[in-house]
């Protein structure tokens, strides 16, 4: 199933970010993005994860927005809250929030709900945001940002992508552990050229 097709269109002022640059996103693919331009990287995962607008109606969308997660690179949190209240706002907030798959997601990453975010080391705040987007049942997941600098951490993260979910990711990983797991490459080659491949050139 065709998830997204068109051409891409965005600049800021007389910033010209993608222009015309064609894509297509298909239904149980996971894709790593390779570019050399990091803002054009980032402007291709938020218009893709409906954070952004494309600027003209020349992207098609076979899914309703609500079935598209776009999960940031930071976590966005109050410095009262103890993860267990995080979890409890995305609870009543979302009604596709998994709670069964969050505390599953918790466990196998040894996060303690108890705790303040805050009080978290930095690669465990990385991985809660994580685990809040990967909780929110979809059909397509946009990640920038999946890998740690930790080895025994990304084969958790590796292994819960590979057997938790027969969806579409869409992924950014600077460290670039991710493409070994990767069925295509989209290569943004310049502001008017994608190119999706199964090899990172």
């Amino acid at each position: 199933m065709n998830l997204i097709n068109g051409t891409i269109y965005k600049w800021y002022n007389d910033n010209v970010i993608l222009s015309g640059a064609y894509i297509e996103i298909n239904d149980n693919e996971l894709y790593f993005v390779n570019g050399k331009d990091e803002e054009q990287i980032l402007t291709l995962l938020e218009v893709l994860g409906v954070v952004d607008n494309n600027k003209l109606k020349t992207l098609n969308y076979n899914i309703e927005s609500s079935e598209v997660i776009y999960i940031p690179e930071s976590l966005v949190y109050y410095k009262y809250m103890k993860v267990s209240d995080l979890v409890r706002f995305y609870e009543n907030t979302h009604n596709n929030f998994n709670i069964k798959k969050v505390n599953q997601f918790l466990s196998i990453f040894n996060i303690d709900k108890k705790k303040k975010v805050y009080k978290l080391d930095e690669t465990s705040i990385f991985i809660l945001r994580l685990i809040i987007g990967l909780s929110l049942e979809a059909k397509l997941y946009v990640v920038n940002g999946l890998t740690t600098q930790q080895v025994d951490i990304n084969d958790k993260i590796i292994n819960l992508i590979n057997k938790e979910y027969e969806k579409s990711f869409i992924i950014y990983d600077k460290n670039k552990i991710i493409n070994e797991i990767a069925t295509k490459i989209i290569n943004i080659k310049d502001y008017d050229k994608i190119e999706i491949t199964g090899d990172i050139k």
